[in-house]
């Protein structure tokens, strides 16, 4: 039967076994997707077909064959037709698959408004049995891919207060602090949206903790908190015991007044700076420690030097030997092999022998 110019979805209609075929074909460079089920849907029901197939060159998406699936549309490629010695024999052993596949899909529509009947809602996931569950899986892929399906909507129920500060304290648990807002959303098993009708500030100070981001805090009272801190540690706290002893965060301090350095130069707070060493006077201090060990028969290493301290104070830092001479390696290879450095390490030592002598 030849087609009109306005095929209506149609390139062929054909009879067999007394039942009326839509074929549409297509030639694309690309896989064919979900739009082509929907073309063929259309010229199906405008002809008042049994049956519809889609032909294509090249193949088809994975979407394309999980709309054709529960919709009984026969989909075929060219190689798998040309090389087919019978088209019929090809349709049929489809149409019994597309058969089989309409009888599972009746059987799980059944099974789901029951349940859906008997709970007065659409069921989530965990409401479906084990079976059902499988059954949607295979030929749906996932659920929601059902409910759109069938014109459904997934079920959403509120959380009360009281389940969110489970999950809460349960992320809390897991990660062993508190959780920030981004680690919430990331292992929460309640939508994150839901988090919004309670605000997480006073979220985490209800289940004892310390919010990482109060912004209902001032800075007199951010002040007040450091000065009570260092009254009980008897020191200026750094940013590490902030975070660990103090009311608030140290993140607290840096978004109320840009960094830490800048409130520590408040009058109120008065924190003393550090002295910044010279390239010289790092390398005095390095050689120094260094001919120290070696009246001890002992060698100066990195590890060494990252452990050597007076009380709670580091005699010299790696890290601001790296950041002035880019390694740790470099410096050492420089300290060696310069002379100045070598005049350096004789009159050191000629000072310390000068010393161990007048000791003596």
């Amino acid at each position: 039967m030849g087609t009109p110019i306005n095929d209506y979805g149609a390139d062929i209609v054909a009879f067999y076994n007394n039942d009326k075929y839509i074929f549409q074909c297509k030639y694309h460079k690309r896989k064919q997707g979900v739009s082509s089920i929907q073309e063929v849907l259309a010229a199906k029901l405008y002809y008042d077909a049994h049956k519809c197939v889609v032909i294509s060159h090249i193949g088809f998406t994975k979407q394309a064959y999980n709309l054709a699936a529960p919709n009984r549309v026969i989909l075929l490629d060219s190689p798998k037709l040309f090389s087919s010695k019978n088209i019929a024999d090809l349709l049929e052993g489809f149409i019994a698959k597309t058969d089989y596949v309409e009888c599972e899909n009746t059987t799980i529509l059944s099974s789901y408004e029951e349940i859906k009947t008997k709970l007065g809602r659409t069921p989530t996931l965990s409401d479906l049995d084990k079976t059902l569950r499988y059954k949607i899986n295979r030929y749906y892929k996932n659920y929601t891919t059902f409910l759109l399906s069938i014109g459904d909507s997934k079920h959403r129920s509120k959380p009360s207060n009281e389940q969110l500060k489970s999950e809460y304290l349960r992320i809390r648990n897991l990660l062993g602090k508190t959780p920030s807002a981004k680690e919430i959303k990331y292992w929460a098993l309640i939508p994150y949206n839901s988090f919004h009708q309670y605000p997480l500030t006073q979220l985490q100070k209800e289940c004892g903790d310390i919010p990482l981001c109060d912004r209902s805090v001032s800075k007199e009272e951010l002040i007040q908190e450091y000065l009570e801190l260092k009254k009980q540690l008897g020191h200026f706290p750094t940013g590490k015991e902030i975070d660990k002893l103090g009311k608030h965060k140290s993140h607290q301090y840096r978004r109320k007044f840009g960094s830490l350095e800048q409130f520590y130069k408040l009058p109120q707070v008065n924190v003393p700076q550090k002295i910044a060493l010279t390239s010289l006077e790092i390398e005095v201090i390095y050689t120094l420690l260094d001919l120290c060990l070696e009246l001890k028969h002992e060698n100066l290493s990195y590890q060494v030097l990252r452990e050597l301290s007076l009380g709670r104070k580091k005699i010299l830092t790696t890290n601001l030997i790296e950041s002035r001479f880019g390694s740790f390696s470099t410096f050492t290879e420089n300290v060696k092999s310069n002379h100045h450095s070598t005049r350096l390490k004789k009159q050191l030592m000629e000072i310390i022998q000068s010393y161990i002598n007048r000791t003596l």
